[in-house]
């Protein structure tokens, strides 16, 4: 095996040692003993298989393994991390939590001098389509309607791809209600082609803005039939 596939290897098996890791602290914490022990297992087998590629990246192996983490280390340390405040109306309220994706629980616990427990939710796509944001909920200590959400990553999934979309769709319906909204407030003909005069503006005024129009604009659409 060649240094470079030693490295990636290695860099794999980290990754898959982190995650069973994580699931193995979620085990614990819901109690189930029978499953922990076989989850310790294979993460025992996991780190032998580690160590087995660190040794065959180079002849001293350090490197392979300084390389692999630091790669590892830089995956994570990149992925964005983005803090949100999302208040509710009651201590029951849960539906503002809902951001329009899909998430999957994978641990809880208990945070020292927190008032309330954190929860992790991680992609539900993450096995099938690599897909590696995460994300943090807390109720906040100081008001039980505000929950603390933290984004690691950004989803790479299809659903996150049609999430932006729809983003992006709301973002200009949002800009252009907001344009005529101003028109409106304006007193502003909305959607008229050409110049635009003030609603409450008499046709005699109105010739006598245009002879202050340059000649120019008088190739505007809203002038052809005048």
């Amino acid at each position: 095996m060649s240094g470079g596939g030693g490295g990636s290897g290695l860099a794999t098996e980290l990754d898959r040692l982190l995650e069973m890791a994580r699931e193995l602290e979620a085990r614990v914490e819901r109690g189930s003993p029978a499953t922990a022990r076989d989850l310790c297992a294979a993460l025992t087998a996991s780190v032998d298989n580690a160590v087995r590629l660190a040794g065959t990246g180079t002849p001293r192996g350090g490197g392979a393994i300084a390389a692999a983490s630091g790669k590892a280390g830089r995956k994570r340390g990149a992925m964005e991390k983005v803090r949100r405040q999302v208040r509710v109306s009651s201590v029951h309220d849960l539906a503002p939590l809902d951001d329009g994706l899909s998430w999957r629980k994978y641990g809880q616990k208990d945070i020292l001098g927190a008032k309330y427990p954190r929860a992790y939710f991680r992609c539900t796509h993450r096995n099938t389509q690599g897909c590696q944001a995460t994300k943090q909920v807390q109720r906040d200590a100081g008001d039980p309607l505000i929950f603390d959400v933290v984004y690691h990553g950004d989803h790479t999934c299809a659903q996150g791809l049609q999430h932006l979309q729809r983003h992006d769709q709301r973002q200009t319906a949002a800009a252009a209600a907001g344009q005529e909204q101003q028109q409106q407030d304006e007193g502003l003909p909305v959607g008229a082609g050409g110049m635009q005069w003030p609603l409450d503006m008499g046709f005699e005024a109105q010739l006598d803005e245009l002879l202050f129009l340059d000649p120019s604009e008088f190739l505007q659409p809203g002038f052809q039939n005048l």
